[in-house]
This record gives C-alpha cells, sequence and structure tokens, in this order.
C-alpha cells in the first residue's frame, strides 16, 4: 500500500475515533445531567404519597443516606470520565488529524494559505517549532524525506524556495 493511502487510512481512523469519542462524551454528559436531576425532593413526595409507617420510614431514611452517598460519588465519577474524554478529543486526537491533515498537504505539495487560514507569523515561536517538529516526524514515518527548513519554507509561504524536496 503506498505512504499517501496509509496516511489517507489514518486520517480516516483519527475522524472516525473522534467521532466515538464525542458519543461517549454526550453519553457521560447525560449521565451526569441524570445523577444530578435525582434530588431529595423527587424522593420525599413519592415518599409521602406512599403513606408508609414509621418503621419503613426509618428503613427509607436509613437507605437514602447510603444512595445519597453514593449518587454523588457515581455523579463525580462520571464528571471526571467527561473531562477525560474531552480532553483526549481536544488534546490528542485533534493534533494528531491536523498533522496528518498538513503532512497530507505538503506531500501534495498544496500550499500552507490554501489549507489552513492561520497565518504562522500569529503561532508563537513554540507552538510554531512543536508543529514543524511534529510534520517532520509524521511526514518521515511515511517514507518521504523532508526536514525542518522545508517545513519552515512550506509554513511561511514561499513555495518558490520549496525545491522539490518530498521525495517519494
Amino acid at each position: 500500500m503506498s505512504s499517501l493511502k496509509m496516511l489517507k487510512l489514518k486520517r480516516k481512523v483519527l475522524a472516525a475515533e473522534s467521532k466515538m469519542v464525542r458519543k461517549e462524551e454526550l453519553i457521560a454528559r447525560n449521565s451526569m445531567r441524570f445523577l444530578s436531576t435525582m434530588t431529595m425532593e423527587k424522593t420525599n413526595k413519592r415518599i409521602a404519597k406512599m403513606g408508609l409507617t414509621h418503621s419503613q420510614l426509618k428503613r427509607v431514611e436509613k437507605n437514602r443516606e447510603k444512595s445519597k452517598n453514593s449518587t454523588v460519588y457515581h455523579q463525580a465519577e462520571a464528571f471526571e470520565y467527561f473531562h477525560r474524554l474531552r480532553d483526549m478529543r481536544v488534546n490528542v486526537i485533534r493534533k494528531l488529524s491536523r498533522v496528518s491533515h498538513l503532512a497530507n498537504a505538503y506531500i501534495r505539495e498544496i500550499p500552507y494559505e490554501i489549507v489552513e487560514n492561520n497565518s504562522p507569523l500569529l503561532m508563537s515561536a513554540r507552538t510554531h517549532n512543536k508543529l514543524r517538529k511534529a510534520l517532520v516526524e509524521e511526514i518521515n514515518s511515511f517514507d518521504y524525506d523532508c526536514d525542518e527548513d522545508d517545513i519552515k519554507t512550506w509554513l511561511n509561504g514561499k513555495p518558490e524556495e520549496l525545491q522539490s524536496s518530498v521525495v517519494a
């Protein structure tokens, strides 16, 4: 399988993974909302309608304390799970997808300005360096020869200086 096809497959897998994580996020968020609506008011109204005896009310109070602690625990667990999923989607998958997308554009010799609206001049130097290193690593992993100077030239939008250094 050619390197471009492998890169295309990687991009599709990352897109599918992002969709799956987003779906899990929605499930976790709905779980958090459900757990937060389990208030004592609703439980009190239900108990009042039942007409329980004094001993039954004591048993209900005892069980309620157990379930209250359990609900708080599960709500915190759902909250943490939701934020871990979101963090993974935003900070890991999204960055990998962007690097794969830019690597594809570089290999196909599409100018950076066409691919993204961001000007490299607006990026901080740290972000610019991280992006360059990630792009070099990604492109070289697909058997293309590339160094940081080529990527810097491509990002700065000087295609006339880029001397077709992409070698398959």
